[in-house]
């Protein structure tokens, strides 16, 4: 896997260079440098990250080249913006006639990309049944990796607390407006709560940074708690 990862990013470096010059652009050092560090790793790599690489290389590069460059990339199908659950905008190789979906850790931000057929034909199945022309699709599936989950204790979705137990809030999903909302009501990283009530169904009634709130479970799976 990861030998064939490797050709292909070999083969997309030569693809870059050679659209930049039928298209009469120059292949500076600065526009080779961005590129070599954007396919030396398959981490998913935002601005601060290749201005971070540039720097351990002793590569002067002002930080709207590399906007730039990222930009021409993602123009030419190389490269792949992708903002996971309204965070800072990151890069991916853009692979012709591959797919493959994101698992995203909450605590750490950790980016585990996978491949399942089964799921891929469930998926089409899902299309074909509602006689729906599927030309492409996404899956991003949010929660703890195992690393971060042995740092806690107990981390789960506010909704499968308990009534009677007592929580403290680790962790936010969602997009900023969501994040905004549950702070308003006093739900943020680090407050400390306890369950009221919680039926499994409808509205759950929770006791928080002083303050008694009803909240629905659509929004509860958006807040990640550990048990205290």
């Amino acid at each position: 896997m990861a030998n064939h990862t490797e050709d292909l990013n070999a083969k997309i470096k030569r693809e870059f260079r050679n659209i930049f010059r039928q298209n009469g652009l120059r292949i500076s050092e600065q526009r080779d440098a961005v590129v070599d560090i954007f396919f030396s790793t398959e981490h998913h790599l935002s601005i601060p990250d290749i201005m971070k690489e540039l720097k351990r290389r002793n590569v002067e590069v002002s930080e709207s080249t590399v906007k730039r460059i990222m930009k021409l990339l993602t123009e030419y199908g190389i490269a792949q913006e992708r903002s996971f659950d309204g965070q800072m905008v990151r890069y991916e190789h853009e692979h012709v006639g591959e797919h493959h979906d994101h698992l995203i850790c909450l605590r750490c931000r950790k980016i585990i990309e996978f491949e399942d057929d089964d799921l891929e034909m469930i998926q089409e199945r899902i299309a074909h049944n509602h006689r729906f022309h599927l030309i492409r699709h996404k899956m991003e599936m949010y929660g703890i990796c195992p690393e971060c989950f042995g740092k806690e204790e107990d981390i789960v979705s506010l909704w499968r607390v308990q009534e009677g137990d007592s929580f403290k809030v680790v962790e936010l999903s969602g997009g900023q407006h969501i994040r905004k909302r549950l702070e308003s009501l006093g739900i943020y990283a680090g407050a400390n709560g306890q369950m009221i009530r919680n039926r499994g169904f409808g509205q759950m009634v929770l006791a928080i940074s002083g303050s008694r709130i009803a909240l629905g479970h659509g929004m509860s799976r958006r807040v990640f708690v550990s048990i205290t």
